[in-house]
């Protein structure tokens, strides 16, 4: 059973409740993060990049990436999970309630793609996708809810995992040209852009090559500081002062 932290609802936005991890149960959550990164994945410092931080006088969790989300949503309640991106949007559409925007960037999920890079990885990330998924006429896509598993190759020694709570959506729109976009042009199915023409928020995505086995790549994506949506393709494990892990429930 997981335990239970006591975190302060940051903002009730019916039918869901949003929390950062902040506030008394953030020192414990930490412990028992680090401990959850011992037991299950020797240790692996390429996850113990969280940080404990006062904050406005509030102890705050500070740090993420798409490393980490699933050990943390290993931490929460059955019915609590990390945030997904058409719930983001939503806070987005509704003023930025969550107060995003010149603060920091949240980790969105990632994206199996044609960058090549993490390329041992995505091989075995692509072989675990169910079998309509597993074409390469449906990449790039961008997987959330993910699991963990510790992994012989690569330079992390970790490795993501398709599990049943696994959401696979196709997401074209990440192999396309940088843009920008508005909020108007985002999907609530899946919180992604429809389309990158005109807007104030800027679409980054990695190059990609030409579609084939041999250049399937895994990025992470992250709504960043400036409202703006990245899909990168280089270090998985890099984890700033100023990430946020948003859960929901």
């Amino acid at each position: 059973m997981a335990p239970e932290y006591a975190f302060k609802p940051g903002i009730k936005q019916p039918p869901i409740i949003l929390y950062l991890l902040h506030g008394q149960g953030a020192q414990q959550f930490l412990r028992d993060f680090n401990q959850v990164i011992d037991d299950r994945y020797n240790g692996n410092k390429c996850l113990k990049r969280l940080e404990l931080r006062v904050i406005n006088d509030i102890p705050t969790v500070t740090g993420s990436s798409p490393l980490i989300l699933p050990v943390a949503q290993s931490l929460v309640a059955p019915e609590k999970r990390i945030i997904r991106p058409e719930e983001i949007q939503r806070t987005l559409n509704d003023g930025d309630i969550l107060g995003i925007r010149d603060r920091f960037y949240v980790d969105l999920g990632i994206a199996l793609d044609f960058s090549g890079k993490n390329h041992e990885m995505a091989v075995d990330l692509f072989n675990q996708l169910p079998s309509d998924e597993r074409t390469l006429d449906r990449v790039p896509c961008m997987l959330v809810g993910y699991g963990l598993k510790n992994f012989d190759e690569g330079q992390y020694k970790l490795n993501f995992e398709v599990t049943e709570d696994t959401t696979v959506r196709h997401a074209s729109i990440l192999a396309g040209q940088d843009g920008n976009f508005s909020n108007e042009n985002v999907s609530l199915e899946d919180g992604l852009p429809c389309k990158s023409e005109e807007g104030s928020r800027r679409l980054c995505t990695t190059r990609q090559q030409e579609p084939s086995l041999d250049n399937l790549g895994i990025s992470g994506v992250y709504l960043d500081w400036d409202l703006g949506l990245y899909s990168y393709g280089y270090d998985l494990g890099n984890s700033l002062e100023d990430g946020r892990v948003v859960v929901v429930a």
